[in-house]
């Protein structure tokens, strides 16, 4: 049976080792090759690999379907009970954000390797007390930090939110009589990742700064900076960047993207529109950081569609959990759909929001459906860069050669 590429969790109890930085540039997995790489799943999968993007390491698993049940349904019972209480907690939400947002979170554990975090802080974190954690989310809603405050108990999980959208003020009320909040769980508001975070140094065991706001190059530089200053002596920062240009664009996909980088600037001329998955790496270094590990996944745009249902786009509203449950071909394109939502949706809120009125998502680019189809021919994908790096144990001495 072919090996196929995906970023496949490895078993819970091991730490992430220790990377070599190498100098080319970062290969992408396909998440196409996981769905293709099904095969003989009733009888034991094929054997999928994920080769790091930083080393010759790789981890090695069975089915990717297993992979996601066994996360969900399978998984040991406090794991399990923190899915339900997660799935509890979104289905406060009205209409369709619900199951979008619980596939949003279940797909984020995937691709972090199984893991909340998928650094060598989670066993840090796991065998020591009195941890901190600080979650930066532009997503503009808690689940993340709150689904590690769940998992991390011993932890304490501070939750920066500089993103404040209507659907979390709106549905606020209705949540906190859904679910009772962590007891280590904190939710502190911030205006702007521009002002100082409200925390002394070396403060946290582990940063997590995932799909941050489209904004100019001095914003990151500065929240990256910030990061590094409430993280302790050898701490770690996690980061998930998804980019603003996609691969294997079509013509209407072109213009759609150049069209939302005109209208980005016009809202703000300072705003980047460069690689931002390159940048981070960048500014990482320049900021001292070591021992980068990095990832670069395509997410699809959208789903295939199938002969019986040609011309549909996720017109049926069904659970992840049911998704990965049907063993069919029907389930492995819906399990593919719900991915490419999930991935549509993140780059709205990186990217698109400062451009719509009223935050509208009906006006997106993503509700012209001819660009959907396309994207379908062409198999275009969103690039995601998932990395951490550490803070070095002691500062770097300068010397001067005589």
């Amino acid at each position: 049976a072919p090996v196929y590429r995906l970023p496949s969790p490895p078993i819970s109890s091991r730490q992430l080792p220790s990377y070599q930085a190498v100098d080319e540039p970062s290969a992408t997995l396909s998440f196409t090759e996981i769905i293709v790489g099904y095969g003989d799943r009733d009888s034991g999968g094929v054997d999928v690999k994920r080769t790091s993007t930083s080393s010759g390491s790789q981890y090695s698993s069975k089915s990717p379907r297993r992979n996601i049940i066994s996360q969900i349904g399978e998984s040991s019972e406090s794991q399990n009970k923190h899915t339900q209480i997660m799935a509890q907690k979104t289905s406060s939400i009205p209409g369709l954000q619900s199951n979008l947002r619980f596939g949003a979170l279940m797909t984020s554990r995937w691709l972090s390797f199984g893991r909340v975090l998928f650094s060598p802080a989670h066993s840090e974190i796991k065998n020591n007390r009195q941890d901190r954690v600080l979650v930066l989310d532009g997503l503009g809603n808690d689940d993340w930090s709150f689904y590690c405050a769940l998992t991390y108990p011993d932890a304490t999980v501070y939750s920066l939110s500089s993103v404040q959208s209507k659907i979390t003020s709106l549905t606020k009320n209705r949540e906190l009589e859904a679910y009772q909040s962590p007891s280590n769980h904190r939710q502190i508001h911030h205006a702007s990742i521009t002002h100082p975070f409200p925390f002394p140094k070396g403060f946290f065991t582990a940063v997590i700064f995932r799909f941050p706001v489209v904004s100019s190059e001095a914003v990151y530089q500065y929240a990256i900076s910030e990061c590094k200053r409430v993280l302790r002596p050898g701490g770690y920062l996690e980061m998930s960047v998804l980019d603003l240009d996609m691969v294997k664009m079509g013509n209407r996909a072109r213009r759609a993207i150049r069209d939302l980088k005109v209208r980005m600037q016009i809202a703000d001329p300072q705003v980047s529109l460069k690689p931002v998955s390159d940048n981070i790496q960048k500014m990482l270094g320049r900021r001292g950081f070591e021992n980068l590990n990095r990832c670069m996944l395509e997410v699809p745009v959208a789903g295939r569609i199938s002969n019986s249902r040609a011309g549909s786009f996720d017109e049926k509203d069904l659970s992840l959990g049911d998704m990965l449950r049907d063993r069919s071909q029907q389930g492995d394109e819906d399990i593919t759909k719900m991915v490419a939502k999930v991935g549509r949706w993140w780059y709205s809120r990186c990217y698109e929001m400062s451009v719509l009125p009223d935050e509208d998502l009906e006006k997106s680019i993503w509700a012209d459906k001819a660009l959907l189809r396309e994207c379908v021919k062409w198999e275009t994908g969103f690039k995601l860069l998932i990395c951490y790096a550490q803070k070095p144990l002691a500062p770097r001495r300068r010397t001067v050669s005589v």
